[in-house]
């Protein structure tokens, strides 16, 4: 049972994610004013759940268990036309939407993090 917590694991991976997320939209809104600054995006959890689901680990010994790829999240530049005659491709609105969702799933993150450990001090008759 302990061996195997991949509720566990998905929620520390989706609130490291929302955090880099938020940091990359931080980034974004502090370079808001530079000229030819492109705006930096960091995948989804979703969009690297889905990248990640189906590789393996290669195992070298038959004792060994095949494990799923730790998730792989990447920054991406986004490449948009701007409409700023600077060059500056932050746009303000989408900014804070994605700013308001990592902030969204970092709270879902932690929601499921506290549920599993208080689960699991409940189990080892502990409260």
């Amino acid at each position: 049972m302990f061996q195997n917590m991949q509720v566990l694991d998905a929620s520390i991976a989706l609130a490291k994610n929302a955090g880099r997320r938020q940091a990359a939209s931080a980034q974004n809104l502090a370079n808001a004013d530079t000229p030819g600054y492109k705006a930096l995006r960091v995948s989804t959890f979703q969009a690297s759940f889905d990248s990640a689901s189906g590789q393996q680990i290669k195992t070298t010994r038959s004792q060994h268990t095949g494990r799923a790829t730790p998730f792989a999240f990447q920054d991406q530049i986004i490449n948009r036309t701007s409409a700023d005659p600077n060059g500056n491709a932050v746009n303000l609105e989408e900014e804070m939407m994605e700013a308001a969702q990592a902030k969204s799933d970092h709270t879902k993150a932690l929601s499921i993090i506290q549920s599993s450990l208080k689960i699991l001090r409940l189990s080892l008759g502990k409260s």
